[in-house]
């Protein structure tokens, strides 16, 4: 990486394959021009911001690079009020979408078909109706003095949601909108330990960092256990399915999947600098194949080899523009618009209306609710938490039970027709079909491609292409598959909790959700490389690796193998370390920040990253049997990578997007609402803290006492951590300081809820 100083910032950087990044900054050091060239010099994208007086982005242009020829740009410009509250967005200069507001919270919002969203709120400023000019959506919400959520009413279909909560605000019981209930009890670490509900339990039991085990219950049957280990990482390296089959996972020291290994299913795989998937080899119960792949200098898969064979050609903007010698149209939109084998059209909105003879309709908040073709019809169904509850066709009327926001079974004609005991999200141990208990095994990037039965014989083994496009050979269908998301047969889509994704085109029906946190184009599945990210609910691309957070956690660890292996004399002393770092925040306890953490809140997000890697690092000490401050420092100095790198890729890029209402569908969804309001402040003051205090070019230095000190750039700010020193009491703690006046004085203090203020 290179810094270049003149009136302005310019950053340069190299990755392993010689491609450069080109960063450009204003005098005021705002992003103002990113150019990604290739390793020879080519230009391949360009993306340049504008901003108003306020540090608002008003512009983005994005310049559109094919095969060394311009296709033209796209623009995205976005208003303020004079509050810096967003008042419209444009794609094009055509396409808008309006944002009113009263009293600073989002009343209403006028999509680009004219259809207006309109919020009402009650006293305390929480979201009490959601309403839509079109008449799809009429929610109305009310929550306890915690601001938790007791009922969402959908009151076009007379449908009620209920929840309770116990004193640490857990969801201990929801009653779904299907009349399903399902019940939670959690243990003192606030990790799941019994979901109950109609057809038995699933139990789960942990060892201090990880899950050790996970049972399903039956009403009046033995259960079945799953079983796993994992290493200090978390990664899962070993695990037994309920029938008795033993598999193993091999990682590499960057935390990539390198192996998996069982008696019915082995893959291994092999990966560039760059961290791009180049070759796998597979032995599943069909036959053994190698498939290799290839990527374009933006990283976008170009080439596949192996079960299948394809060929693909995607501009800077992600556009697919070329399938096996087959040229796809894309309008100004990016929207794709034909294929020579298939057309499509939209609505204003940018929504998919029609390919070919098949017809979609949405409602107000974008979500699929009708499908129409020659054959058939299929109506959708949804709650106030945008999780699809209902399909509906001219053979049966299919109902869907939830685990949290997620689908975890299917009901028809009351009897339960599938079920999924998972153990992560959307990580099943074991598949129930028409009441026989199947166990699954799963590729790197989580796709079913083997179902056991309880002999250990493969009833079905499945084989997927980059995009999701599978072939099946076996006598027992899952209705999971790609990534292990519902398959519909009939629509030949896959549902993503928040949108549809059709894996022949690879991309979305319709456009993100979140606006654009995920890029410029709406409709790009994670970015055109899926065999190294994810996106569980269609919404945000996610690194199938979370190497963020293994950095961080690597950090724990080295300042854990680093420490002095002394005996633990002073155990007594440092007896509420653990407490301490799980508690160690300004604005609440451990429950509390895992609930924001579900919630899907960047401000939980940023400090459950913190507790959590603070947490594995003092659990490994623990293991270790050690507790010294060193090993301590390593675990802080994680979750101080964490709350750094958070803030800088996730907070700053989703703050516009996850202040829509419309897009709160997850658990908590009108909670989540409420980010426009009181934790729109919140959030924002936390980045105000964030970039003044730890800023570009701020450095880590340590004390006379070796505890770690983080000052920022002009050397006017820091953070403190007194690990070591941490009088007047034992327990460690954290500065927030400013200097003035020749002297470091404190502007806040992060203290242990265990620990008396001095």
């Amino acid at each position: 990486m290179i810094y270049r100083y003149t009136d302005h910032l310019e950053k340069e950087i190299i990755d392993s394959l010689g491609r450069r990044t080109q960063e450009i900054y204003d005098k005021l050091n705002r992003i103002a021009e990113v150019q990604k060239y290739s390793s020879s010099g080519q230009l391949l994208a360009h993306s340049s911001f504008t901003y108003d007086g306020r540090g608002n982005k008003i512009l983005q242009h994005e310049k559109n690079l094919f095969q060394d020829q311009s296709f033209g740009n796209y623009e995205v410009g976005t208003t303020y009020d004079g509050m810096s509250q967003k008042t419209s967005e444009t794609e094009q200069g055509e396409r808008t979408t309006k944002y009113t507001y009263q009293n600073g919270r989002l009343h209403a919002i006028t999509k680009p078909d004219g259809v207006v969203l309109t919020h009402i709120y009650d006293p305390l400023g929480r979201l009490r109706e959601l309403i839509s000019s079109d008449s799809t959506i009429h929610y109305c919400y009310s929550y306890d003095l915690n601001d938790n959520l007791l009922k969402a009413e959908d009151l076009g279909y007379s449908l009620i949601t209920e929840r309770s909560y116990d004193t640490l605000n857990h969801l201990v019981f929801e009653k779904q909108a299907t009349g399903f209930e399902v019940r939670y009890t959690y243990d003192h670490h606030n990790r799941i330990k019994e979901i109950c509900f109609r057809n038995g339990k699933i139990t789960y039991l942990y060892s201090p960092t990880s899950l050790i085990s996970a049972s399903r219950h039956f009403n009046s049957e033995l259960p079945y256990t799953f079983t796993q280990q994992t290493d200090w990482r978390g990664k899962v390296i070993s695990a037994t399915l309920p029938n008795g089959v033993n598999i193993s996972y091999h990682w590499d020291e960057v935390g990539r999947c390198v192996e998996i290994e069982s008696t019915p299913f082995q893959q291994s795989l092999s990966y560039d600098a760059v961290s791009n998937l180049t070759a796998t080899t597979v032995r599943d119960p069909i036959a053994s194949y190698d498939a290799t792949f290839a990527y374009d200098e933006l990283n976008q898969i170009v080439q596949e080899t192996g079960p299948f064979n394809n060929l693909y050609a995607f501009d800077s903007l992600q556009n697919r523009r070329d399938k096996n010698g087959i040229p796809c149209d894309i309008d100004e939109y990016n929207q794709l618009t034909s294929d020579r084998i298939d057309s499509f059209t939209y609505d204003q909105n940018g929504r998919r209306t029609a390919k070919n003879n098949s017809q979609y309709t949405y409602d107000a908040l974008g979500r699929l609710t009708t499908f129409n073709d020659d054959s058939q019809r299929i109506d959708y169904r949804y709650d106030p938490f945008g999780r699809r509850i209902e399909r509906r066709d001219s053979d049966a009327t299919v109902q869907y039970l939830y685990q949290f926001d997620t689908e975890i079974g299917a009901y028809e004609n009351g009897s339960l027709r599938e079920f999924r005991a998972i153990h992560g999200q959307f990580a099943p141990f074991a598949i129930e079909l028409e009441g026989s208990v199947y166990s699954p095994i799963r590729n790197h990037r989580g796709d079913i491609c083997v179902l056991l039965d309880g002999q250990r014989a493969p009833v079905s083994t499945y084989r997927y292409d980059a995009f999701g496009e599978f072939s099946s050979h076996g006598i027992v269908e899952s209705p999971w598959l790609f990534s292990g998301q519902r398959y519909d047969g009939e629509t030949h889509l896959y549902h993503f909790a928040k949108r549809e994704y059709d894996p022949i085109q690879g991309r979305w029906l319709t456009p993100d959700p979140l606006g654009f946190a995920d890029g410029p184009n709406l409709y790009a599945y994670v970015h055109n490389n899926p065999l190294i990210y994810v996106d569980p609910y269609g919404l945000v691309t996610r690194d199938l690796y979370d190497k963020e957070i293994h950095a961080a956690g690597r950090g724990a660890y080295r300042g854990v193998t680093n420490a002095a292996f002394s005996p633990i004399d002073t155990l007594g002393r440092y007896k509420n370390y653990s407490k301490t770092l799980l508690n160690a925040v300004n604005t609440g306890d451990y429950s509390e920040i895992k609930n924001k953490w579900q919630q899907k809140s960047f401000e939980g997000k940023i400090q459950f990253s913190f507790e959590r890697i603070a947490e594995v690092g003092t659990f490994v000490c623990l293991a270790k049997g050690i507790l010294s401050r060193g090993a301590l420092q390593g675990a802080w100095r994680g979750g101080q990578y964490v709350l750094r790198t958070t803030t800088s890729r996730y907070l700053r890029r989703q703050l516009t997007g996850e202040s829509n209402v419309e897009t709160a569908k997850g658990p908590k969804s009108a909670k989540d609402a409420l980010l426009t309001t009181k934790y729109d402040e919140k959030v924002s003051r936390l980045k105000h803290e964030v970039n003044e205090w730890l800023g570009h070019g701020s450095k880590f230095v340590r004390n006379k006492a070796n505890d770690p000190i983080f000052v920022s750039q002009n050397g006017l700010r820091r953070v403190r951590f007194d690990f070591n020193r941490t009088h007047p009491h034992d327990n460690p703690h954290m500065h927030i300081e400013m200097f003035s006046e020749g002297k470091w004085e404190g502007v806040g203090q992060i203290y242990p809820k265990d620990t008396l203020h001095h």
